[in-house]
């Protein structure tokens, strides 16, 4: 899939090449290393069995869950034409909502059954991953999590047009542990 995305950017004539090159490149960095979802996948596998921070938690899922989410949300507004300031808020929601979907992953696996989630509860803990509820404890990552809900729900305000798709996305995600 990730191929195609660089394939279907390359031919795309109703974009121009500077937008191509711009595009393919936001996306090949939110791919691989240093910071993207390959490097993200590396750190969350070194750090199985290991004690790490919150901080150093964060980082693993800015990275592999959160870059691509971004570059994807950029990408749109590259697309759709959005100015510049207009890009940097859709880039703040997308950090918060990629961030925001690992912290509810991470609550679900440890509150809701196998069958409620149609996949095995408990894994990350069986595999010694570090997890938010395993760092935080889980009233401090419900905390987190409405807090990135706020940030997300805030970074809106600085985009124009209909935006009510995006606040349900937001809405998805910080419900699903309900």
């Amino acid at each position: 899939m990730q191929t195609l995305a660089f394939r279907i950017l390359a031919i795309d004539e109703g974009l121009t090449s500077d937008l191509r090159v711009r595009l393919i490149s936001l996306i090949s960095a939110a791919s691989g290393t240093p910071s993207g979802m390959v490097s993200g996948q590396q750190l969350d596998l070194s750090a199985e069995g290991m004690s790490i921070t919150a901080a150093e938690l964060e980082n693993v899922h800015r990275q592999k869950t959160g870059a691509l989410i971004t570059a994807a949300a950029k990408a749109g507004a590259m697309i759709g034409g959005a100015n510049d300031a207009e890009v940097h808020a859709v880039e703040s929601y997308a950090r918060a909502l990629g961030l925001l979907f690992q912290v509810t992953d991470d609550l679900l696996d440890v509150t809701q059954s196998s069958e409620t989630l149609g996949k095995t509860a408990g894994k990350d803990a069986a595999a010694e991953k570090a997890t938010y509820p395993s760092l935080l404890g889980l009233d401090e990552t419900r905390r987190l999590a409405a807090e990135l809900e706020a940030s997300a729900i805030a970074a809106l305000d600085g985009m124009s047009g209909d935006t009510s798709l995006l606040h349900g996305l937001v809405n998805i995600l910080a419900t699903r542990t309900n």
